[in-house]
Parts: structure tokens; sequence; C-alpha cells
């Protein structure tokens, strides 16, 4: 591999001279630390000449052999990386189903009141997650959905197919499951659309 213009390979003789001088010091003069320096000695010694071998015999060279190592070791990052997303998405979706499971049967007129209460004390991402809770319920008060605990934002857009519930939705995801902050705006929005999706779902 190189990098820079410079190829990257195992200076073998520079390791094994570097194990033999930390090996060398007094505190492995004693006959049992001897035995172990000289158990450490081989086995590192072994898996020296075990990747010098292997890298010499590697086709294409030690370049090859490092740029092919260099991309697994990216491909094992990126393959983390994607585990861990989908572990977190997982916790999120848990946590949604806790959130929907002891709130069902709540009262849409007490969850209003309980939003307007969070908006104005400034917790907005509060807010928003309450109103849209209550539209949840208000629309199963209609028939319009069965609300029930583990229902998706997707599913209830399948059934309403209402543009202004898909926005509704995607800006509650962003806030409440993702990184974006909450204004008054954001809270004032979601009432005026969930009184316009209301009242669709009512005719």
């Amino acid at each position: 591999m190189t990098e820079a213009g410079v190829i990257v390979t195992v200076d073998v003789e520079r390791i094994r001279d570097e194990i033999e001088r930390i090996l060398s010091a007094p505190k492995y003069d004693a006959p049992q630390a001897s035995q172990i320096g000289g158990w450490w000695r081989r086995l590192w010694f072994r898996i020296l000449d075990w990747i010098d071998g292997l890298v010499s015999a590697f086709p294409g060279g030690p370049e090859i052999f490092f740029g092919i190592l260099a991309l697994v070791v990216v491909a094992l990052v990126v393959f983390a990386a994607f585990r861990l997303g989908r572990r977190r998405n997982r916790q999120i979706e848990a946590l949604h189903f806790a959130q929907r499971a002891s709130e069902r049967g709540l009262d849409p007129r007490e969850v209003e009141r309980r939003a307007d209460i969070a908006a104005a004390e400034g917790n907005y991402r509060e807010a928003v997650r309450l109103r849209f809770l209550a539209g949840l319920l208000r629309l199963d008060e209609r028939n319009a959905i069965a609300f029930r605990p583990g229902i998706t934002s997707a599913e209830v857009s399948a059934t309403l197919r209402s543009p202004t519930y898909d926005r509704l939705a995607s800006r509650f995801d962003a806030i409440v499951y993702g990184d974006d902050r909450a204004g008054l705006d954001d809270h004032q929005q979601a009432v005026e659309d969930w009184r316009r999706i209301l009242e669709t779902a009512s005719r």
C-alpha cells in the first residue's frame, strides 16, 4: 500500500531487534522470568516469520497485500457502524412502542392539555410529541385508524394518504427521534396540521 508515494512494508529484522532489546532487560534475568522471556521470544519470532512469509508469498508483493488489508479493515469498520446504527434504530423502535403502549386509552383532550402546558414551559419537543399522540388518539376516536401499541407512522400514512400528515410525521420523527431542535413554531404548526387532518378524517 502506498501513502503519499511511500510503500508500507514490515521491517521484520527491526522488530526482532526491538524484541531482543526488551527481553534482555534486567527484569528478565531471574530463572522464571528468563523462561517466560524465552517463551515470548519464540512466540513473537514465529508470528514474525509467519507474517514475513505471508507478505513475501502474496501475489503482487507487500503493496497489494497491505492494500487489501486496508480494504478489509475499512469494510469491518463500515460493517460495525452499520450494526451499531441498526441497534440504535431497534432501541428507538422499542422506546416508541413502550411510549405508545403506556399511553393507550388516554383521553386526547387531557393529552392536548399536557401538550399546551409543555409548550408554555418552553418544552417544545415534549409538546410536539404529546400533540402527535393526541392526534392519533383522535383519529382512533373517529375510526380513521385503529390505534394500537407499536403502530408506525408508515401504517398511518398508508391509511390516511394525507400529504399534511406525511409532512407532520416527518417533522415529528426528526424532533422526537432525531437531533432537530423544536421551537414554538413547530408546536403551532402541529396544532394547525392536526386540525386539518382531523377535519378531513371527519368527512
